[in-house]
């Protein structure tokens, strides 16, 4: 898809190797007008390739719900924000999410983590607490 970036919080969490899926608003859409663009100023050998290109970033934005118009909006503790919920389903499974490492700063209940992975199928997904100290 387009630029699925992960990023990394501070160097001394590394070894957490936690990663961040970020998308830009609106991404999905750019890159796949890009590519629409690109079939106007190509010879005619690429039209298909640029074509194909832009169709499957469209559907992939489409079927993983984060195009601009999938943008939904909640109520939070510290307030109103935006949101996308992914669609997950067809990869959804221990393997995703092979553990879960609570920050030094959660206040997240590991009971209720627990019983909230097991609706979730994700039976096997390890809950570890960080070690790392806050400074």
């Amino acid at each position: 898809m387009t630029t699925l970036k992960p990023i990394f919080k501070h160097t001394g969490f590394s070894s957490e190797k936690e990663h961040r899926i970020y998308l830009m608003e609106g991404e999905a859409e750019t890159a796949a007008k890009l590519m629409q663009d690109m079939i106007n100023e190509s010879n005619t050998d690429n039209h298909v390739l640029f074509k194909n290109i832009s169709r499957n970033i469209t559907n992939l934005a489409t079927k993983l719900q984060v195009r601009k118009n999938d943008k939904l909006h909640g109520v939070f503790k510290d307030g109103i924000r935006s949101y996308y919920a992914l669609d997950l389903k067809e990869i959804w499974n221990d393997s995703l999410i092979p553990e879960i490492i609570l920050g030094p700063r959660c206040f997240q209940n590991k009971r209720e983590l627990k019983s909230f992975m097991k609706q979730c199928n994700l039976n096997r997904t390890k809950i570890e607490v960080s070690q790392i100290p806050i400074r």
